[in-house]
């Protein structure tokens, strides 16, 4: 199967341009949403490394090759986890415990560099630059977008993921449930779609 650019490229510049107006929007502020903005991120890596590598829910693969100097790359798997899971599930980074040193995700609006240790007391804290992060996602789109134009393989895998995406996008309520929907979809609760936006 041969896929040209075109084939994909509304999908791709749909997903670039939410997640890079929602960046915007967030990385404005003169004081952040340190965890939002961090969430935002690796919520965007999860659908790009599906789309790029055809993996659904590897989103590390995508945060450590793409967004990570080649150093950090072999620890970026943990960090995505520590910082993706911690955020989404607890609103709060999960530490990153090597032996009898628990190394404290500490998320920085401006201030802190990126990728920095910092010793205080008996805590080590990593610092991860919001604003850092979001010019290297933005910088990471940019690569990918060269790869989708110049190579045909990794055009296939968004293709394909793409198709898998759109196939699995869809949420079956249990069946207790179904009865609730259909009353609600049935009852008084409709707006006529003009109405709503005068």
């Amino acid at each position: 199967m041969v896929v040209e650019y075109e084939d994909i490229r509304s999908k791709f510049e749909e997903l670039r341009n939410f997640i890079i107006n929602d960046l915007k929007l967030l990385v404005g502020q003169e004081n952040g949403g340190n965890y939002i903005t961090a969430c935002l991120i690796v919520c965007a890596c999860e659908a790009l490394s599906w789309l790029r590598n055809g993996k659904p829910y590897k989103g590390e693969l995508f945060f450590s090759e793409m967004m990570f100097p080649h150093k950090w790359q072999a620890v970026a798997s943990t960090l995505y986890d520590a910082l993706r899971n911690g955020i989404v599930h607890g609103y709060e980074t999960m530490d990153v415990v090597i032996g009898p040193t628990r190394v404290v995700l500490a998320v920085s609006w401006k201030q802190k560099p990126h990728l920095k240790f910092l010793r205080s007391g008996q805590h080590v804290y990593l610092y991860l630059n919001i604003q850092t992060m979001a010019a290297d996602m933005k910088h990471a789109l940019g690569k990918y977008e060269e790869e989708l134009k110049t190579n045909c393989k990794q055009r296939e895998v968004f293709y394909k993921s793409m198709r898998q995406m759109k196939n699995k996008w869809e949420k079956q309520p249990p069946q207790e449930e179904r009865k609730r929907w259909e009353t609600l979809l049935n009852g008084d609760n409709w707006t006529e779609w003009q109405s709503a936006w005068n």
